[in-house]
């Protein structure tokens, strides 16, 4: 595959190409668009990854399309149905920074795994995926346990020496062990 080479760029890019009078060829397109490498622009019109919103709105724009138009066509690219753009219910704006970091992480997680899946021929064995049948010696969880999330006001505080001090003074199965006490 060659960058110089026409055929290489998917027909479905041809007609925003020719209307911003780009010569048919990942290294023209690159030629006009500023702070993306040559290597994202092709993968991005092959339809490869996932591209950033920045990319997509850079390629985008240089193209003279909307980013909703760029996706679509990239959804072509793949013979899949385009998708509408995913958005959050309103009530996500009550998140805090780091809530919707969690959120922004697990949707990245998500699509990397997509990506790895679909990059990795359906006979090249599981561990070569990354998948093992055993599990390495520095997991943190076993088989069968399954890690809750408790509220953070519902999170039993730590006993403290001191507590402890003052509830042995109370019961009074405890003699007086201190001098203080």
């Amino acid at each position: 595959m060659s960058i110089e080479e026409p055929s290489d760029v998917p027909e479905v890019w041809r007609s925003y190409f020719a209307r911003q009078r780009i010569e048919f060829t990942f290294r023209d397109l690159d030629r006009n668009v500023e702070g993306v490498s040559l290597n994202t622009i092709r993968r991005a019109l092959l339809g490869i990854g996932t591209p950033s919103r920045r990319v997509a709105e850079t390629i985008a724009q240089e193209l003279g399309i909307s980013v909703e138009e760029f996706y679509a066509t990239r959804a072509k690219v793949n013979g899949a149905e385009p998708t509408t753009p995913f958005t959050l219910p309103t009530s996500a704006d009550l998140l805090n920074q780091r809530e919707r970091d969690a959120v922004l992480s697990v949707v990245h997680a998500l699509l990397d795994a997509r990506d790895r899946h679909a990059t990795q021929p359906s006979d090249t064995p599981a561990e070569e995926q990354g998948a093992s049948s055993s599990p390495h010696t520095d997991e943190k969880t076993q088989p069968g346990f399954i890690t809750t999330f408790i509220p953070r006001d519902q999170v039993p505080k730590p006993e403290r020496p001191e507590d402890a001090k003052a509830a042995r003074k109370r019961d009074p199965r405890f003699p007086p062990q201190d001098p203080d006490a």
